[in-house]
């Protein structure tokens, strides 16, 4: 039902009770994941806010100030101004606390080819990986890029090809 109103809170709601029994990602390893981007940027090649947008709702007015939410802020401390870390911003979104599939969808949309290839990807997936092993999950790569032609041919995924598994 929340999905079909978009009400984010709702769905956050949803969520924390569909998963209170699988096991959780610690918000220590959702702080260590954002350090994980100390060197690089969330979005990778694609613009910051279009990438927080498929994910977040921060345009909500329960996410930052009282009627602006959250975009404004991420404008000013990540795109003009460059004082905000990955860490701030998974802060300010509820990152460390908001529900499993929020979290994993998102570091799944940052690991994404379509985001970011080759050794940058592959460094991330390997950081992001022993960071969550802690958790008992791991990355799991399904689909490579650059793709040799059969694997292009063979395989052509319909969803990320970068999971996060148990």
């Amino acid at each position: 039902m929340a999905l079909e109103y978009g009400d984010p809170e709702m769905e956050e709601a949803a969520l924390a009770v569909l998963e209170a029994d699988d096991p959780p990602i610690t918000q220590i390893t959702r702080i260590d994941i954002a350090r994980c981007f100390h060197y690089t940027t969330l979005s990778g090649e694609r613009p910051l806010l279009e990438f927080l947008r498929e994910l977040w709702p921060i345009d909500a007015p329960f996410l930052g100030g009282a009627f602006e939410g959250l975009e404004p802020a991420i404008r000013q401390h990540m795109i003009r101004n460059d004082d905000w870390s990955v860490e701030d911003l998974f802060r300010e979104l509820g990152a460390f606390t908001c529900s499993r599939k929020r979290f994993i969808l998102t570091i799944e949309a940052a690991l994404h080819p379509s985001t970011r290839r080759g050794e940058e990807q592959e460094r991330l997936s390997e950081q992001i990986g022993e960071a969550l092993h802690r958790d008992g999950y791991k990355v799991e790569s399904r689909f490579r890029y650059p793709a040799t032609p059969r694997t292009a041919s063979s395989e052509c995924p319909t969803r990320s090809p970068v999971r996060l598994r148990i």
